[in-house]
């Protein structure tokens, strides 16, 4: 009987210290949300440019310089959206609040906040912000022009795709798994000023034949592209 009572005994022992144990759990829970509601209160207010800059700046003085913080906090409030993404996505950064929180609050991936890290990190804040730049060097990019060119001359059977024919989602697919991350404006934009007109490719660019490659060759010695 007493080995029965120890037993119940140690059985409500337990069950209290595990009722202590979830109570502290979910007290760390709700203190956590609490926190995170808090976090994102100030992201919107800072979004809205609600929070003045002096108080940017002095929160943030010790991690960057006060003119750069400038840069960052004006394109929030005043440049277009894509850009505003950007600025927002380092200084929220700079203020320590973690990737998956400002992925979630801007609606962008996880890959790009750390993209947009990445180049503040290594180029700075001017190439973050400079867009155009990146257009033009990814135009003017002759492996990129090549590699292209050179996937556009193969069926895409050869690549492990069950098509006949290229289409423009489908090169910039291929591109990237070559690792050529582009997107389809810049593919098609590629493609025009070479010279060709995507809708013939079916009939000029590609062929089944086995031997295409080396007839293709054969024929630019003569009638070079």
């Amino acid at each position: 009987m007493r080995k029965q009572i120890k037993g119940l005994n140690r059985d409500i022992s337990f069950l209290k210290c595990r009722e202590q144990q979830n109570r502290k759990r979910k007290a760390e829970k709700s203190e956590l949300r609490y926190l995170l509601a808090g976090v994102r209160l100030f992201m919107l207010r800072l979004m809205q440019g609600h929070v003045p800059f002096r108080v940017v700046a002095e929160h943030l003085a010790c991690k960057l310089d006060q003119e750069e913080l400038r840069k960052l906090y004006d394109t929030v409030l005043k440049q277009p959206r894509h850009l505003s993404r950007r600025a927002l996505t380092i200084i929220f950064y700079l203020y320590g609040i973690d990737n998956k929180t400002i992925m979630e609050f801007l609606y962008i991936s996880r890959n790009t906040v750390k993209r947009y890290i990445r180049k503040f990190q290594d180029y700075g804040i001017d190439s973050l912000l400079d867009t155009r730049h990146n257009v033009i060097r990814i135009l003017e990019d002759p492996n990129l022009q090549e590699k292209l060119l050179s996937i556009l001359h193969c069926p895409p059977k050869e690549f492990g795709y069950n098509r006949t024919a290229w289409t423009i989602k489908l090169l910039k697919l291929e591109l990237e798994n070559q690792g050529y991350p582009v997107g389809k404006n810049n593919v098609s934009k590629i493609i025009k000023n070479a010279g060709y007109r995507f809708w013939k490719a079916k009939e000029v660019l590609t062929s089944n034949d086995p031997n295409y490659k080396e007839k293709l060759e054969q024929s630019l010695k003569y009638c070079p592209i």
